[in-house]
């Protein structure tokens, strides 16, 4: 669990694995606002999005013929 109000407390590192995964997520969610102006958005993006929401506590899956996203109740497993 990240800290708030500054997201990393002071001293804390940050793997070059959490950099690049943020990277990913930062440039696939980049994607999909863009696609809220027409662009296209690559299968590979909606991918990193449905990867990293699956590991998290709320589910999120992506819908690729839509420009959004909707939510599903998780079944099993971690809650």
């Amino acid at each position: 669990m990240v800290p708030r109000p500054g997201l990393l407390a002071p001293g804390d590192t940050v793997s070059p694995e959490s950099f690049s995964a943020a990277i990913q997520v930062r440039e696939a969610l980049r994607a999909v606002m863009l696609a809220h102006n027409g662009e296209p958005v690559r299968p590979e993006e909606l991918k990193t999005l449905d990867r990293v929401a699956a590991a998290s506590p709320l589910t999120v899956v992506s819908a690729p013929k839509a420009s959004r996203c909707a939510r599903r109740r998780r079944t099993g497993g971690r809650r």
